[in-house]
């Protein structure tokens, strides 16, 4: 899925809930402790009026440093909680925003100027982050674009947004996979895992639990090293510190972890993997995929639940 291809499904998805009532952006006043030069932490939409702001976990950001530079990683509310890295700058007003990596240069990007004239069409994420006169973290989110050859940045459809700090005891995870979670055949076999590729597989599922797979290399594995791995659902942890031995199998390591599911719908998973060596524990790495659980799972639980009564 490209990014430009989310991008739309986003606004489809969080312009359900309607738009947020943001106050016109200003600069930051020394009376607000909000410094948009040192923000750090998680924020998360906060959509509605006044003080009685919903929190919309669909569309969230963690702020931090890197190498001496501001960066966003971004969660933009599709299904699959697609996640944009972004980097901090300041425009030519002074004014903060975090934007994509170019995806067009020199001789490229003369040519998307040429055939790209329409304002809609998106060359890269470009999000304006302002505090507000009520000492509100705003975010508007958008895209910058070329239209006859002049550089414009558009908003989206879905106006500003306030972001509200997430609480510290409520973890959600920022982090980007590079690996797949597998399930069915994928979880059993090595080359059918293979075949599937790097791409979102959207696994459906109608048992009220399964086995939940990872592949990793043989090398991961070492003398006197023992092993674990955490497990999340829609980027929440469910379950962390589970000790696992994983096997040998497919001239690979299968890392397997068994679900039961508390609850139906479209979301993600993500297992991360852990190996401790003398005391000191790395993660190795980080896989998710995307699956649908029935409705119908539902309602077999509550009547399992009818029946113990």
């Amino acid at each position: 899925m490209t990014l430009r291809g989310t991008f739309g499904m986003v606004a489809a998805v969080v312009a359900l809930a309607g738009c947020g009532g943001a106050k016109e952006p200003v600069q930051a006043e020394n009376k607000c402790d909000i410094d948009l030069e040192k923000l750090e932490g998680g924020y998360v939409w906060g959509q509605g009026l006044g003080s009685q702001l919903k929190p919309q976990w669909l569309f969230r950001g963690r702020f931090f440093e890197e190498g001496g530079t501001r960066k966003l990683t971004l969660l933009m509310g599709s299904p699959t909680f697609t996640r944009v890295q972004l980097t901090g700058e300041k425009d030519a007003e002074g004014k903060w925003q975090y934007v994509e990596a170019p995806q067009y240069e020199g001789e490229a990007l003369e040519n998307y100027k040429k055939t790209n004239t329409s304002v809609n069409n998106r060359l890269r994420v470009n999000v304006k982050v302002e505090v507000d006169s009520s000492c509100r973290l705003v975010v508007r989110d958008g895209w910058d674009t070329f239209v006859d050859g002049k550089e414009r940045w558009k908003q989206s459809d879905l106006g500003s947004k306030v972001f509200v700090k997430i609480p510290d005891d409520r973890e959600y995870s920022f982090e980007t996979a590079t690996e797949r979670v597998r399930m069915f055949d994928a979880a059993e076999s090595w080359k059918a895992a293979e075949a599937e590729g790097a791409e979102y597989q959207q696994y459906m599922i109608d048992r009220m639990e399964e086995d939940f797979a990872v592949w990793s290399p043989l090398t991961d594995r070492q003398e006197g090293c023992t092993y674990s791995l955490d497990f999340y659902r829609d980027d929440r942890p469910v379950e962390k510190g589970v000790a696992v031995t994983p096997e040998e199998k497919d001239g690979h390591l299968r890392w397997v972890y068994h679900h039961k599911f508390e609850y139906a719908g479209l979301g993600t998973v993500e297992i991360r993997r852990y190996r401790e060596c003398a005391g000191k524990k790395e993660r190795l790495a980080i896989a998710d995929n995307v699956i649908d659980v029935a409705k119908q799972l539902e309602e077999v639980k509550t009547e399992a639940s009818k029946g113990k009564k």
